[in-house]
């Protein structure tokens, strides 16, 4: 570096000048204040704006600048850091000697630029920026100039990341629980329908046809198909609980019951109420049990009627009985001997002994309604 300094008609260079320890500058030492490296940078750039314009001045102090912060660079810092680091310990040193407060305005990773501010005297003002960033999600901030108060700020950042991170995770793991709530309820084969207590208006749906069970405005129209393949439709949304099975207090409690429509299919619909979204509501949970009544009956047929006559059997009487005499109803309880039975099965076989029994039952019933036979 050129000689640029003399002092006691010696030649020094601007290395060994910035150099000097305090003993080589005893009337000045190393706390000179502040004010007087102020009148100095005041005074010489009036100067050299007045002897050679603004855009000049600008330039040498700019050339000037650079040659500092060169020096800075190289005897106070570790060039070869890591750019977090890098930029963390280029604030600390900067905080220490009193520079002023660093802020970094950007960083091109195309050619290393990197745009940094120091502002003098601004520790609220850039504490009040960094908590600002903080607010919008950056937790990278980091206060060392502040005492305890860094320590607690530092540690408060900390705490937001690691809860944010948390947070992240629950929603993450309630979103995918949620997407499989809806997977699982689409694909199922009963009609889930939500309906406000008050209004009577549908609020989901899972077999509504835009597919996430929304209705907008709670219009039923959205939920067509629903209506032409359930026929029972009016009925769910006029239902009531007016005998009080169910509680909103009590999420165990709820009610069973069924519906036939016009053509025959037979609905059960289990019904709960609770709060949802703010709103009462009737929880219906609707399932179509024609095939699994038709097929019971079926089997009820083939356990408690005769093959031949189609008559109840011994079985469904003992049954029966059993449970009139439990409720102690009232019945009457007829025997009937059919004469020349025995000769008929002898003479023309147990095929037209069974359909003798069949026309007796038959005759019966046409005369009297309410035998059971």
């Amino acid at each position: 570096m050129k000689n640029i300094f003399m002092e006691n008609q010696k030649e020094i260079t601007f290395e060994e000048y910035m150099a000097y320890k305090k003993d080589g500058r005893e009337n000045l030492g190393d706390n000179l204040p502040v004010a007087v490296y102020r009148m100095l940078e005041y005074s010489l750039r009036s100067t050299l704006i007045e002897e050679y314009g603004k855009e000049t001045q600008i330039k040498i102090f700019r050339k000037a600048g650079y040659q500092a912060g060169t020096f800075f660079a190289k005897n106070y810092l570790n060039c070869d850091l890591p750019l977090e680091r890098f930029l963390g310990d280029l604030q600390t040193q900067m905080e220490t000697m009193k520079i002023g407060v660093l802020r970094v305005e950007g960083v091109n990773s195309d050619d290393g630029t990197i745009m940094l501010t120091v502002s003098e005297d601004a520790n609220m003002n850039h504490l009040t920026w960094q908590a600002k960033q903080v607010a919008a999600g950056d937790y990278s901030q980091h206060v060392s100039y502040l005492g305890e108060f860094s320590e607690a700020f530092n540690t408060m950042i900390e705490q937001l990341r690691e809860r944010e991170n948390l947070l992240m995770k629950k929603a993450e793991m309630a979103e995918n629980y949620n997407r499989l709530l809806i997977e699982l309820t689409h694909s199922r084969q009963e009609c889930i329908m939500v309906v406000d207590a008050h209004s009577g208006e549908i609020v989901y749906c899972n077999k509504s046809k835009n597919g996430d069970g929304e209705f907008a405005e709670g219009k039923c129209s959205t939920c067509c198909g629903c209506e032409q393949r359930l026929t029972i439709h009016d009925e769910i949304l006029k239902w009531k609980d007016t005998e009080k099975k169910i509680s909103r207090n009590d999420s165990d409690k709820y009610t069973v019951w069924e519906k036939e429509d016009s053509e025959g299919r037979i609905y059960q619909i289990t019904t709960y109420a609770i709060e949802w979204k703010e709103k009462e509501v009737y929880v219906h949970i609707i399932t179509d049990i024609t095939e699994s009544r038709r097929k019971g009956m079926i089997l009820e047929d083939k356990a408690y009627r005769d093959p031949g006559t189609g008559l109840y059997n011994r079985r469904y009487f003992e049954e029966y009985m059993e449970r009139a005499l439990l409720k102690r109803e009232q019945l009457t309880l007829c025997y009937i001997d059919i004469d020349g039975l025995k000769y008929v099965n002898d003479k023309y076989g147990h095929l037209e002994g069974d359909n003798y029994i069949a026309m007796i039952v038959a005759a019966i019933k046409n005369k009297a309604k309410y035998i059971r036979v």
